[in-house]
């Protein structure tokens, strides 16, 4: 027998409205500026996210969030209370959602995985009572997991949003191989447009490492960088989600600056990131 999404919900004591046309459903997929919802909600910003719109969307009791995962599966995010809504202050057109997450959701958000076939509907924002059954596929005992660090042997590479998520979770399993070492770094953008594949090589000499230095990035996105603020100044500080950051060259944590410098100097030739790059 399949379990379906309104009735866990209401089992666990979700008071989800049974009237018609009460509750809307969010399919909430990448919108027209980029953001990737899951990033958002591994970042600890769903809430807040979701409440700009720019249309009147959620004119109804209570929204149902689900977030895209692919492959016609969602990641249930809350339950919320639609009170009131008023005009953007400063974006025409777009309007503020006062959005009440519902008590009692604190072992259900994150951790639900349902299925639904949206088919070729357009629309993010359904009615409830119209989508018919929304499949439960699993529950997990803990929040969908951010990817495990692959270890010094393997490439990897983490976004913007990446930092902000490790942040936000206190995620031990990349913050302490990432503060156990210095070196040199990379950032690549990889945004559509003429700055596509410009490159920044760094170095991280500070007693916290690499993931102090990066800290320093997922806070303000330029990390104090002449050219990376210029950019950002010209493009907007959204522009840092197209940074792409990764590791060229670990060093011991004992290692001096004058050793990381010639490290970074050698990156900086063989990349060519001062003459062509974001390099000063």
């Amino acid at each position: 027998m399949m379990l379906e999404l309104p009735a866990l919900l209401r089992a666990a004591g979700i008071p989800v409205s049974e009237e018609d046309r009460a509750v809307k459903v969010h399919l909430a997929v990448t919108n027209d500026y980029g953001d990737d919802p899951l990033d958002v909600f591994h970042e600890g910003d769903f809430p807040s996210w979701q409440q700009e719109q720019t249309a009147k969307n959620f004119e109804c009791d209570q929204v149902i969030a689900l977030i895209s995962l692919g492959d016609q599966r969602w990641l249930f995010a809350g339950v919320y209370a639609s009170r009131s809504h008023k005009a953007h202050p400063s974006k025409r057109g777009h309007f503020l959602y006062d959005l009440k997450e519902l008590p009692g959701q604190k072992e259900l958000i994150g951790r639900i995985v349902v299925r639904w076939d949206r088919n070729r509907a357009r629309s993010s924002y359904r009615w409830l009572d119209s989508m018919g059954p929304i499949v439960v596929e699993s529950y997990n005992s803990a929040e969908i997991q951010f990817e495990k660090f692959p270890g010094w042997d393997r490439p990897w590479s983490l976004r913007w949003s990446d930092l902000k998520t490790i942040e936000a979770h206190s995620i031990g399993d990349w913050i302490n191989p990432l503060s156990y070492v210095k070196g040199v770094y990379l950032i690549t953008d990889q945004c559509d447009d003429d700055c596509r594949g410009q490159q920044y090589v760094g170095i991280a000499s500070g007693t916290k490492g690499i993931w102090g230095r990066w800290l320093d990035y997922a806070a303000t996105g330029h990390g104090g960088n002449k050219k990376l603020r210029a950019l950002l100044r010209k493009q907007g500080s959204d522009h840092a989600k197209n940074f792409l950051y990764t590791v060229l060259s670990p060093a011991p944590i004992t290692a001096s600056v004058p050793e990381l410098a010639e490290r970074e100097q050698h990156w900086m030739h063989v990349l060519g990131s001062k003459a062509n790059g974001l390099n000063s």
